[in-house]
């Protein structure tokens, strides 16, 4: 079935890095602790993560891990002021690894900060990272390297979990800019599909449209010459196939926990399609052009 070659695409992938699935959170104790004893924790002060944050805090503290510091996660789309702010935190608690609990925008500001507080700590200057390949060139020309990234997705949709891209917008002057460099990828990452059970419906179409929009422009842009391309349209055309069927049943049945998963795979494979091609001009229309 379509479900079960997206498990299988998803697994072959990421390997032991990721885990993804119903049921799942607890293997978190487990990848913090492959990197040591503390961990900086990213995660919603918001009502609706009560919840999930008491059951993060359970786990952590079951697996004997402190936590340096608790941080909110990231505003929508990423502002650079939040990038910054969390950058100075990593900087000052200095810890063994960073985990972050949200959706795509705090994931990219997890990103995005480790970035700047692991190789230009104090400047708070993300020009130079942003564009293709940037991070890596500082990274070797310095000789460091960003901190261990441990991200768990709560939301169907970027794939910012498994991607090595992150978005911050300037607020000041209202431009999006991309750091897109695979040194920046989640080190580990996680997402229980049953976090995302109680998204509203709007939440839920938009996510499922990031990722068929995703798979999409991936499909469509690719060279059928490339030794990728069936790789590519292995992964594109499983993710679009059960999306396509899927959103309007999840839609009409929210607390479907078999829809919710279904779209969860279909949108990590998204984030993996993003991964194997580049996007194209139409995507890029929402970002200033920056060396991509």
């Amino acid at each position: 079935s379509y479900i079960d070659e997206a498990r299988k695409l998803l697994k072959n992938f990421k390997g032991d890095n990721y885990t993804f699935g119903i049921g799942c959170l607890k293997i978190l104790g487990d990848y913090v602790n492959e990197f040591g004893d503390n961990t900086l924790l990213i995660i919603s002060g918001s009502s609706w993560a009560k919840v999930l944050r008491r059951r993060i805090l359970n786990i952590l503290n079951e697996s004997g891990i402190k936590i340096l510091a608790e941080v909110d996660t990231a505003a929508p789309n990423t502002p650079d002021e939040d990038v910054i702010k969390l950058a100075n935190i990593i900087d000052s608690t200095n810890p063994k690894s960073i985990t972050c609990v949200g959706g795509g925008s705090a994931i990219d500001c997890a990103k995005a900060a480790n970035v700047l507080a692991s190789l230009t700590p104090g400047e708070n200057d993300l020009e130079p990272f942003f564009g293709v390949g940037k991070v890596r060139e500082i990274s070797k020309e310095k000789e460091k390297k960003p901190y261990p990234l441990i991200a768990v997705q709560v939301a169907s949709g970027s794939g910012a979990h498994l991607s090595g891209n992150a978005n911050v917008t300037f607020t000041r002057t209202n431009q999006k800019k991309l750091i897109s460099d695979d040194i920046i990828v989640p080190q580990r990452a996680v997402f229980d599909y049953y976090t995302s059970l109680t998204a509203p419906g709007d939440l839920t179409m938009d996510g499922a449209l990031d990722g068929l929009a995703h798979s999409l422009e991936i499909y469509f842009g690719a060279d059928g010459s490339s030794t990728k391309y069936s790789e590519i349209e292995k992964v594109c055309l499983t993710s679009i196939v059960i999306i396509v069927n899927t959103l309007p049943l999840l839609i009409d049945d929210l607390k479907n926990i078999k829809y919710r998963e279904m779209i969860g795979l279909a949108t990590d494979l998204g984030g993996y399609a993003l991964m194997l091609g580049g996007t194209n001009g139409p995507h890029l229309n929402s970002y200033t052009l920056v060396d991509v």
